[in-house]
Formats: structure tokens, C-alpha cells, sequence
């Protein structure tokens, strides 16, 4: 599964990019299924979420061409298959399957979809919008046998059940609306890619419209991954302010840059390119929530952050559980005292050592701590990482930081 072999305390300075987001790639290429066209893909993440994901595609029959700078995918004819357990167990989009197959074939099954284990993750509101569209469940088989129509109410703006409930319904002869849908960017940009595409879907304050649309050939432009540049941008803080992000989009990190900026530190902006400087004078305090609320994938971000400087308190409401990568920190020294849904971090002098990655984002703050820690720090299963952060260890040198991946 390989591991990290860090040797921190080396200063850490120069340029580092953002590559294109894991969260918006991952919905529009299981789209392709329910799209019958060719596509155009630009600033794809090499990443192994990705591979995976079009390795499924080709096992369904789509045809694909790597570029330099693109990849297009021909899924004009397919042909529907049970997705290989070994593939879809491995990442958390592979659940997009069931909306794209419904919408393509009429028929889904559902599987033991994968992705990080942090916490009890149901698929109870993506069935639930089927069966608003019209679908029947029986067992582990899902059958849609008419044009969907309707109206989808999402307790809770769930970004995977607002994913499966835009595109199963892409074939839609009236109109669907979804409400309560999530409006993080990257569910925007799937739904620009769709639009491009020929899809009909419009966004309004109350609610997703969709309203069918003509099929056609298309090119899209991946955004880049908010996340990364979140990471990316803790990073440089911790190191002094000496990193600069490059390729970022900053208007998707309000939430981000204002619990910094509240504890005291600064933001330089100049186009795509991020700065994050100072130092926290004020105990760091965050609340995840959905977009545009602080998001819950970079709160494990701020753990050796908060360690470093005054301490702080992080609220999770998204997740039920998402603190079990406490006890791998606490391993490096770190000192907190957790109840319920919050966790509040002290001040305290983390250490190089031993540690199991637990999962994707705890994983890269992870390596962060190791990165400003002395000495020689190993973090085993470093495929959790490498499954979401693009040429991510290259990135790194590229800083001068001193890490390998062996296997």
C-alpha cells in the first residue's frame, strides 16, 4: 500500500500549482455514461481516483485518447456491464454510476462503494431521488423504465445525491427540479460541463432545473481543486509565508481565507496566484458545513496548524465522525480533548514518527506535520493520498521538501 518516508525541518519555499479538481472530474467523467458524445477533457488530475474511473468507462465500451494537454473520451456506444467490484470498491464517485446508469440503460445495481472510511456514509438520499424520479428499488436493482419527471427535496445538500439526481435525469421529456441541492463549485462546474454538452439545466436560488436538452460533442476545462490549493495554502503559512499557490480560483475559499485571516493571518491575491503569510494571533476556530460554508475536507488541514500556534477548535456538521485521525496525530505529540462533534486542538510541539494515513485529507496533514517536524517521520498507506492530490510528492520536492514513496 506504500508509505511516506519524510525528513522534516527542511525549509520549504518557491512556487507550487493546483491542479484540476478531483470533485468536479470525477462527476462529469461517470456522466459520460449518460452522455453519448465525444468529449474533450482539459487539466484532468493524474490522480488514481481518475485512472480508475476510466478504467470503468473503457469497461463499458467508451474509447479514449491521451493527449499531451487533454484526454477525449468516445462513449457513443456502450453497452451495459456490472462494474468490476475491485474498481468501484476504491473510490466514493463510483456511486455516480447508478444515476449515469439509469439515465443510459434504464437499469443500476448497487454496490460496496469505496472511497474514505471516516465515517458512516449512506446512500439513503440517492435512492430516495430516484424514487422521486419515478424509479422502482428492488433488492440491490434499480429500474427507471420512463422518462424521469418530477420533483427531488434533499434533506440535506448532499453533493453526491444532487450529482445522481442531475444526471439521471438528463433524459428527462418535461422538467425536473431539485431542491435543496448543494452548491459547492464543483456540482457548478459538472453542471456547466452538461450544459456544453447539450443538457438543459438551469440554477436558480430555490432550486435545479432540468428540462432535457440535445446530446452533443463538447470540450470542458476541469476547475482547479479548491481543496489542494487550501492544502497547499496551510502549507505555506506553517513554512513562513514562502510558498506561492499558483493555478488556484480564490473565490471558492471565502470561508477559507476568512477563518484565517479572523486568527490573524494574511492574504495576498494577485490573479490565480495565492499567498498566505503572518502569523495566528488569535486561537484558529472553524465550523464546517456545505459550500460556502468552511469545507469539511480541509479541516484536517488545520490540525497542525492550530498545533503550531495558539491551538483552536474545529465543529464538524457535515460527517458524523470524522476525527478518528486524531490518535495518528496524537502519536506525533499532539495534544487535544475531543466531545462529540468538536475537537479542541492545544498548542503543541509535534514530532517526527510513525503513523498510519487513516484517509485522503487526513493524510496530507499528515505529511504537513512531518514536513516541519525534525528528523525522520514514516507514513505508512501512502495511497490515500495519491488517490486525490495530483504528482503530489514531485509537488513537494519542487519546494524542497525532503519525502520519497516506497513501496
Amino acid at each position: 500500500m506504500g508509505k511516506f518516508i519524510v525528513n522534516g525541518g527542511r525549509e520549504l519555499k518557491g512556487e507550487i500549482s493546483v491542479s484540476g479538481s478531483k470533485n468536479c472530474a470525477l462527476p462529469i467523467l461517470f456522466s459520460l455514461i449518460a452522455v453519448k458524445s465525444v468529449t474533450k477533457l482539459y487539466n484532468l488530475p493524474k490522480i488514481k481516483d481518475v485512472e480508475l474511473a476510466l478504467k470503468i468507462l473503457v469497461d463499458f465500451g467508451a474509447k479514449i485518447i491521451y493527449n499531451i494537454d487533454s484526454v477525449i473520451i468516445d462513449t457513443t456506444e456502450l453497452e451495459f456491464m456490472m462494474p468490476n467490484t475491485e474498481y468501484v470498491s476504491q473510490i466514493r464517485a463510483s456511486t455516480y454510476l447508478l444515476g449515469a446508469c439509469l439515465c443510459r440503460f434504464g437499469y443500476a445495481y448497487n454496490q460496496p462503494f469505496g472511497g474514505c472510511n471516516f465515517s458512516n456514509r449512506p446512500i439513503d438520499y440517492h435512492l430516495m431521488a430516484f424514487s422521486a424520479l419515478g424509479a422502482e428499488i428492488s433488492g440491490d436493482k434499480i429500474t427507471l423504465d420512463k422518462s424521469p419527471a418530477g420533483d427531488i427535496y434533499l434533506p440535506n445538500p448532499s453533493v453526491g445525491a444532487t450529482v445522481n439526481s442531475v444526471i439521471a435525469s438528463l433524459n428527462t421529456e418535461m422538467c425536473v427540479r431539485i431542491f435543496g441541492y448543494a452548491k459547492e463549485p464543483h456540482v457548478v462546474g459538472l453542471i456547466d460541463f452538461l450544459n456544453g454538452a447539450g443538457a438543459d439545466i438551469s440554477i436558480t436560488d430555490e432550486a435545479l432545473v432540468i428540462s432535457g436538452g440535445t446530446q452533443k460533442n463538447s470540450s470542458y476545462k476541469i476547475i482547479p481543486d479548491m481543496i489542494e490549493a487550501g492544502t497547499y495554502s496551510v502549507l505555506s503559512l506553517m513554512f513562513g509565508g514562502n510558498i506561492k499557490v499558483t493555478g488556484a480560483d480564490a473565490e471558492h475559499l471565502g470561508s477559507f481565507f476568512h477563518a484565517l485571516t479572523k486568527s490573524g493571518a494574511s492574504i495576498q491575491r494577485l490573479g490565480n496566484d495565492i499567498t498566505v503569510s503572518g502569523k495566528i494571533t488569535r486561537p484558529l476556530r472553524i465550523t464546517t458545513g456545505p459550500y460556502p460554508s468552511f469545507p469539511t475536507d480541509l479541516q484536517p488541514q488545520f490540525v497542525p496548524l492550530m498545533a503550531m500556534f495558539l491551538g483552536g477548535q474545529i465543529t464538524e456538521t457535515v460527517f458524523e465522525d470524522r476525527f478518528g485521525y486524531l490518535s495518528e496525530f496524537e502519536k506525533l505529540g499532539l495534544y487535544y480533548q475531543r466531545s462529540g462533534s468538536t475537537a479542541n486542538i492545544f498548542p503543541s510541539k509535534l514530532k517526527n514518527g510513525t503513523t498510519d494515513i487513516p484517509d485522503l485529507r487526513a493524510g496530507a496533514a499528515l505529511v504537513m506535520s512531518a514536513l516541519r517536524s525534525e528528523g525522520e517521520s514514516v507514513l505508512n498507506n501512502s495511497f490515500r493520498v495519491i488517490r486525490g492530490y495530483s504528482d503530489f510528492v514531485n509537488k513537494l520536492r519542487g519546494l524542497g521538501a525532503d519525502i520519497t514513496e516506497v513501496n
